[in-house]
């Protein structure tokens, strides 16, 4: 009798194992999940679902919105989409070109074509076709297996502005640390060991062994404390005070 009983106990188990999505076989078999109308079913094989892939009807033309972003709710139950931030272009700067509301934006978008660039002897840049405006302006610069010309614009340039197209594992001494490129063999700079407070002892650029004075903290940059002649920073991390400066036209 006890062993009967254990049997359907275990009987029992299986059953709801078997037709509860995600808990049992049917989450092997297929992609579960429910719609917000029926969120208890699963809406691939009609069995009892407890996940949580519930799916949301958003064909609502209509956005609800802030001032900073806009979103879709569900046709069905009134769920809220994931939130987008507004975007205008440039030929109506305060009208979010999606759901038309209202906004104050610090850039606009521009309509312009990415392979058509413009150039002078420092830099280039595109065109917007719809307001004349130059935007995306960047500087030249050149790859070091193509020197004399724009790597971005193909521009002749023959300035200092060189990218490096394979570089090296960090190589390091007791005070600095760089990489060579492997395409032209060019170490570009040294750069100093620099170590974190929560991690002295090693650079946290290059991680070779560092127990130099540069250590890097994290303070909030307007939160500082001072006396009659000094100012300084306490690290959040290790409550350290450091950064301490003589007072030069600092207002308390």
């Amino acid at each position: 009798m006890r062993f009967l009983r254990k049997a359907f106990a275990f009987t029992t188990t299986l059953v709801i194992l078997l037709t509860t999505c995600l808990t049992g076989v049917y989450a092997e078999e297929h992609n579960c999940y429910a719609v917000c109308t029926a969120p208890a079913i699963c809406n691939v094989c009609g069995e009892a679902y407890i996940g949580e892939n519930i799916i949301h009807n958003y064909s609502n033309p209509l956005y609800a919105y802030n001032e900073t972003s806009h979103w879709s709710e569900c046709v069905n139950c009134g769920a809220a989409g994931s939130p987008s931030m507004h975007s205008a272009s440039c030929m109506k700067p305060g009208i979010c070109s999606t759901c038309g509301s209202e906004c104050s934006l610090d850039k606009t978008e521009h309509n312009y074509d990415l392979y058509e660039l413009e150039h002078d002897e420092t830099k280039h840049w595109r065109v917007c076709k719809d307001c004349g405006e130059n935007v995306v302006v960047i500087p030249h610069f050149s790859w070091c297996d193509k020197l004399g010309v724009c790597g971005d614009c193909g521009a002749p340039y023959s300035g200092p502005d060189i990218y490096h197209i394979d570089r090296s594992d960090w190589l390091y001494d007791s005070e600095c640390h760089w990489y060579t490129c492997n395409t032209c063999g060019i170490a570009p700079e040294h750069n100093n060991h620099n170590s974190n407070c929560q991690q002295p002892g090693i650079c946290e650029v290059c991680h070779a062994p560092y127990s130099g004075i540069n250590v890097s903290h994290s303070i909030e940059r307007n939160d500082y404390e001072y006396d009659s002649e000094h100012h300084w920073y306490i690290c959040k991390n290790c409550n350290e005070k450091v950064y301490i400066t003589d007072h030069l036209n600092c207002t308390p």
